[in-house]
């Protein structure tokens, strides 16, 4: 599947037909797309969308079955520090998604599901300066991440890190 933000700031999506087949054509998902969307594969075969809505909140556009059909689009997180760029996502150790997000004040926001809920996990402070976060699982399932410095080096937080709690 292909996901990008149109000249409209919706959510499209393009899905090959078959292995090795052709693609049925775009598909409009809606939304108000700040940031271009990522897609990450769940453990059960589901794919989830996140981006950054025009009102500066983590949105989640969830696939409710593998190869299905698509739910609605929820907030994440409110927009009361909101975020730019657009976010990292990756599967922790235990096969949870973790998502992360750089707010508007160069700080990393973290999220994840607790209680069956979408919750901000961890706040974590020092400066993105110049881009957004992107996030890799180490060899021991620990989501990392990484950004670009104001020097234009690549830059691992001293907070990450970041282990899952079980």
């Amino acid at each position: 599947m292909i996901f990008t933000r149109g000249g409209d700031n919706k959510l499209y999506e393009n899905a090959q037909s078959s292995p090795g087949g052709g693609y049925g054509g775009w598909v409009d998902h809606g939304g108000i797309l700040y940031s271009d969307p990522i897609a990450i594969l769940g453990c059960d075969g589901t794919i989830h969308v996140f981006t950054i809505g025009s009102d500066g909140a983590l949105w989640h556009l969830p696939q409710l079955s593998p190869n299905g059909s698509w739910g609605s689009w929820q907030q994440v997180a409110s927009g009361s520090d909101p975020l730019t760029h657009r976010p990292a996502a990756v599967l922790n150790a235990n096969n949870q998604i973790e998502v992360f997000a750089r707010s508007h004040a160069t700080h990393t926001n973290h999220y994840k599901v607790v209680n069956g809920a979408w919750a901000p996990f961890r706040h974590y402070t020092g400066s993105l300066d110049i881009s957004g976060p992107t996030a890799a699982r180490n060899a021991d399932g620990r989501p990392e991440i990484f950004y670009r410095g104001a020097d234009n080096t690549v830059c691992h937080p001293p907070s990450s890190p970041l282990a899952a709690p079980g």
